[in-house]
C-alpha cells in the first residue's frame, strides 16, 4: 500500500475579469510526499491521477459531482517528496476553468495512485481553499471602473443635456428646422402613432388595387385556400395539371388531395382515349420514403375511394405509380381507407381486349412495395387488395414469383401446380384436399434382425402434433413376411416382421400428423363473406352516369 502526505497547496486559479495587471495564475501546485504501507519513502516514477469533485465529503472515494480529472507521472527526489502542477497533466475528463470553483458546495481534491494498475485512492480527500490570489482578486484595484473610467466620466440617469439636444419625454423638441428633408421613414414612426388624415396626400391610395380589388381577393403562392372550382383546361401534348415535388427525402408528396365526402374521391383520373398509352392517374416519386400516388379517404363510412382510377384503353392504366428509389420505404401506390365499405386501392380496367391493368404499382428499391394496400376497420368485410376480372382466361391477381400469405388462405376453386414437362409444355398438378389438416413426411430405415426403431426429426413433432396419435405406413424393400407398427411414441415408431421374422432388410415408410394448433379441425364450415364488393360507380362522365365534369367559366 502507498502512502501520499501532502506538504502543502501552492496557488489556486481564480478567473476574474481583471486587467493585465491583475492577472492570476490558472494553476494549482501541490506538493506531497509518497511513502509505502512501512512508512518508507518511494522514489521510483509513479502515475497519479488528480481528480476535482464538488461537493462530496473527506473520507468517501467519488462522492460530490466530478467536474475535473487529469494523470500526471511524478518522479519523487530520495525523500519520496514530489512536486505537480495541477493543469499541466494529461487531461482524463472535464475542463479546468473558473466554472470548477464556482459552486457553494466545498471542492475535494481526490488523488489515485496508479489508476490503471493498483488504483489506490488516497483518504481522506483533500479541500481546497483560498490563497493569496483569492484576496488578490477581491481587492481588484480597478473592479469599480469601466474601460479605466471612474463612474464620475458618465452621466446619471436623470441628467438633461443642454438645449441642443432633446431629452426623453421633452415636448415639442423637434421643430422643422431640425429635420432634413425626405429623411422620415417608417421605422422613425411608431406603430401607435396616431397621424390626422389632414396630414396626409391621399393621392394614390388605390395603388394596391387590381381591377378594384385588393390582395386579399386573390390566392396567395403560399398558405391561402381556395375555395371552388379550378379548371385546367390544356391541349396538345401538355398536361392538363402538372405538380412536382422536387424533394429527394422525407414525405414528400407530388400530388396530394383529400376528400372528406363519405361518395367523395381524393384523386380522380379519368383517361378518355381509347387507344395509345394513356394514364387515368401518373405519379412518380424519386424518394426513398415517398409516394408515387398517395390517396386517402378518411370518412369512416359510405363508398369513398383513397385512389380510383379508370381507363377504356386496351393498352392504359387506371392507376400507375412508379417509386423509382433503390432504397428506403417506397411505394409505387399506397391506398388507405378507415370505412368498412371502402378500398383502400381499386382500379378498374373496362376494356375488354389488350394488355390493360386495373393498378399496376412498381418499385426498385430492395425494401419496396409495387402495391400496399390496408384496410385497417377493425369491423365489416374489408379488402386490403381486391381484384376482379370477368376473362374466363384472365387473373384477378397475378404473381410472377414468391408469393407469402400471412393468414388463412381461402380458395373458392382448386389449387393447380404448374410444371413443364419435356419440349417445354407445362401440365397442371391438382392437391389432395382432406377434411382433416394434416402434416406428412417420408423417409427410409433397415430392420436388423427383424426390428427397427425410427426416430421422428424434431422439426416435425414441432410443426406436428405427435403426442395425440399419428399414422404410420411402412413399405419393405426386400422379402419378408409383413411389417407392422409394435411402438409409436411422440418421438419414434418401433417397426417389426411379422410372425417374429428376423430378416434385416430396408424400409421406407410414410407419417402422418395433425397440424399443431388445429388438432379439432374436421369438415370446417365456410361462411360466405357478409358483404362482397359492389361494383365501383366511376365519377366520371360515361354513357350511364349523370355526373358532369366541371366546365371552364
Amino acid at each position: 500500500m502507498k502512502r501520499l502526505l501532502a506538504l502543502g497547496f501552492f496557488g489556486i486559479f481564480l478567473f476574474f475579469s481583471l486587467t493585465t495587471s491583475a492577472w492570476v495564475p490558472q494553476r494549482l501546485n501541490y506538493q506531497g510526499r509518497l511513502t509505502d504501507d512501512t512508512g518508507s519513502p518511494i522514489t521510483t516514477t509513479t502515475t497519479l491521477r488528480f481528480s476535482l469533485y464538488q461537493g462530496g465529503d473527506f473520507t468517501t472515494p467519488g462522492s460530490g459531482t466530478l467536474v475535473y480529472e487529469e494523470d500526471a507521472t511524478v518522479t519523487p527526489d530520495s525523500t519520496g517528496v514530489f512536486d505537480h502542477t495541477i493543469g499541466s497533466g494529461t487531461v482524463v475528463y472535464g475542463t479546468l476553468d473558473a466554472s470548477v470553483f464556482q459552486t457553494t458546495s466545498q471542492v475535494f481534491l481526490e488523488i489515485t495512485v496508479d489508476p490503471a494498475g493498483l488504483n489506490e485512492t488516497l483518504l481522506p480527500r483533500k479541500q481546497i481553499v483560498t490563497v493569496g490570489y483569492s484576496f488578490k482578486s477581491e481587492l481588484a484595484e480597478d473592479a469599480d471602473k469601466l474601460d479605466g473610467q471612474h463612474a464620475a466620466a458618465f452621466a446619471p440617469v436623470g441628467h438633461h443635456h443642454d438645449a441642443e439636444y432633446v431629452n426623453e419625454g421633452q415636448a415639442d423638441s423637434v421643430t422643422s428646422a431640425m429635420i432634413a428633408n425626405g429623411a422620415i421613414d417608417d421605422a422613425d414612426i411608431a406603430s401607435g402613432a396616431n397621424i390626422a388624415a389632414t396630414k396626409i396626400n391621399r393621392t394614390g391610395l388605390d395603388a394596391d388595387l387590381l381591377d378594384g380589388t385588393d390582395s386579399t381577393g386573390f390566392v396567395s403562392t403560399a398558405g391561402d385556400d381556395m375555395t371552388g372550382t379550378l379548371s385546367v383546361i390544356a391541349t396538345g401534348a401538355t398536361y392538363a395539371l402538372y405538380a412536382e415535388e422536387q424533394s429527394t427525402s422525407g414525405y414528400s408528396h407530388g400530388l396530394y388531395a383529400q376528400s372528406n365526402s363519405t361518395s367523395g374521391t381524393g384523386v380522380t383520373g379519368y383517361a378518355t382515349a381509347t387507344s395509345g398509352t394513356t394514364y387515368g392517374v401518373y405519379g412518380e416519386s424519386n424518394s426513398a420514403s415517398g409516394f408515387g400516388v398517395y390517396g386517402r379517404a378518411s370518412d369512416t363510412s359510405g363508398t369513398n375511394w383513397g385512389v380510383l382510377g379508370k381507363s377504356d384503353s386496351i393498352n392504359g392504366y387506371g392507376v400507375y405509380g412508379l417509386a423509382t428509389a433503390s432504397s428506403g420505404y417506397a411505394y409505387g401506390v399506397y391506398g388507405r381507407s378507415n370505412g368498412p365499405g371502402g378500398r383502400a386501392v381499386y382500379g378498374y380496367a373496362s376494356a375488354t381486349g389488350g394488355y390493360n391493368y386495373g393498378v399496376v404499382g412498381y418499385s426498385k428499391s430492395s425494401t419496396g412495395t409495387g402495391v400496399y394496400g390496408f384496410a385497417s376497420a377493425d369491423s365489416g368485410t374489408t379488402y386490403g387488395v381486391y381484384g376482379k376480372t370477368n376473362s374466363s382466361s384472365g387473373y384477378a391477381g397475378y404473381f410472377k414469383g414468391n408469393a407469402h400469405v400471412t393468414g388463412e388462405l381461402t380458395v373458392g376453386g382448386s389449387k393447380p401446380c404448374v410444371q413443364p414437362i419435356d419440349n417445354g409444355k407445362k401440365v397442371l398438378l391438382y392437391a389432395m384436399e382432406s377434411p382433416e389438416i394434416w402434416f406428412e413426411d417420408f423417409g427410409s430405415a433397415k430392420l436388423v434382425n427383424g426390428q427397427a426403431v425410427v426416430p421422428i426429426e424434431s422439426v416435425f413433432t414441432q410443426a406436428a402434433n405427435t403426442e395425440i396419435g399419428y399414422f404410420v405406413f411402412p413399405i419393405p424393400n426386400g422379402e419378408c413376411q409383413g411389417l407392422y407398427i409394435s411402438r409409436k411414441d411422440k418421438d419414434s415408431f418401433e417397426v417389426r416382421e411379422l410372425g417374429g421374422g428376423t430378416s434385416s432388410i430396408s424400409f421406407d415408410y410414410r407419417i402422418v400428423a395433425k397440424r399443431r394448433g388445429y388438432e379439432d379441425v374436421r369438415f370446417e364450415e365456410f361462411t360466405e363473406p357478409e358483404k362482397s364488393p359492389a361494383e365501383v360507380k366511376l365519377p366520371v362522365e360515361t354513357k350511364a352516369a349523370t355526373v358532369k365534369q366541371p366546365q371552364r367559366q
